[in-house]
């Protein structure tokens, strides 16, 4: 069974969106009971460090969210696969960096753990909605990659029997998730198949529409969402026009002033428009206390003007040039602060 499973490894290739799980595994992981944790454990680390000079770097936190195992059973499984000389373990500041060391023969015949498998929350006829077992996800897993071989016939052949016995698990246990994926509409049977167990081969296919949805289902789950209030949306739309506006109008009023202190150095100019200056001054008084000397002083101002026109016309401005334009933005001016985003 396990020979088929390289065409397909071969074909495409695992990278760190999976972990891989070696069919090794389930015989080579040292002395004692494989458990579906251990196999888990194992394929963490060998998915992310079995090449030279990698490593995984995780906290016992980082397993336990990952794997859906308690501290404790992290702990064991660690401790079982250093003394038999499979991980090699380097303390850091942060926790752990592990790196695998076992030699095993014959890694690409593996089956893909995928994080969908361990992080969906299923419907499961006659249960409550919850996760996958470990043991539930080896054996979903080991069908999945026979199933999803492009090189296949789209199922995966066995009994229960012989999963049994190639992912290290008792008859019971491969029953049990067997039962379970089938009623989480993840593994079907033909029809003519349905019911059969023990030694009884069977071919067993994969839910394709099932597990496309719960696929996109998980990929939009994790697109970033705007998780802001009607309300806050436009006051921040609102402040950004705010700033913008600003922005805007600080730009205008540095170019108004550039144009001016560039005038400025022309003697002709700077000379009427301080007496320009002036003059706006003694109007208002003579509008107030000599009403005779009004005209007098309209006809200077028309002369300054004439004066600054011609000498704007000659550095190629206007006097629109020496004013910053709020016509179209209106709001603050020069030396205000902008508004500050809210938060």
């Amino acid at each position: 069974m396990a020979e088929r499973v390289v065409q397909l490894n071969d074909v495409i290739t695992a990278d760190n969106s999976c972990d891989r799980l070696p069919y090794r595994f389930f015989h080579a992981l040292g002395a004692g009971k494989v458990t579906s944790s251990l196999l888990m454990t194992a394929a963490k680390i060998y998915s992310f460090a079995s090449l030279p000079g990698k490593e995984l770097k995780k906290t016992y936190a980082d397993f336990e969210h990952d794997l859906g195992i308690s501290r404790s059973t992290v702990s064991r499984n660690l401790g079982r696969l250093k003394r038999s000389g499979v991980i090699s373990q380097r303390k850091t500041r942060t926790g752990a960096a592990y790196t695998f060391e076992a030699n095993i023969e014959d890694t690409r015949a593996f089956v893909r753990i995928e994080p969908w498998m361990r992080e969906t929350v299923f419907e499961i006829r006659g249960e409550e909605p919850r996760r996958l077992t470990n043991a539930e996800i080896v054996v979903l897993a080991h069908i999945y990659t026979h199933a999803s071989n492009p090189e296949g016939k789209g199922g995966c052949r066995g009994s229960v029997r012989m999963m049994a016995a190639q992912l290290c698990l008792s008859d019971s246990t491969v029953g049990e998730a067997l039962s379970v994926l089938k009623r989480a509409n993840l593994v079907v049977l033909r029809a003519d198949e349905r019911g059969t167990n023990g030694s009884n081969l069977s071919t067993y296919r994969i839910n394709g529409r099932r597990i496309r949805k719960v696929k996109k289902a998980r990929r939009k789950a994790q697109e970033p969402r705007d998780r802001r209030t009607k309300t806050e949306i436009e006051a921040d739309n609102r402040s950004e026009r705010e700033r913008a506006e600003w922005a805007q109008r600080v730009a205008a009023e540095s170019r108004a002033a550039a144009n001016l202190e560039r005038m400025m150095r022309d003697d002709a100019f700077r000379a009427a428009e301080t007496r320009r200056r002036k003059l706006d001054i003694e109007l208002v008084k003579a509008e107030l206390r000599s009403p005779a000397d009004v005209a007098r002083l309209r006809e200077e101002e028309a002369e300054i003007a004439a004066v600054r026109a011609e000498r704007l016309r000659a550095y190629g401005l206007t006097a629109e040039d020496l004013r910053a334009d709020y016509t179209d933005t209106g709001g603050p001016r020069s030396g205000s602060a902008p508004p500050k985003r809210k938060a």
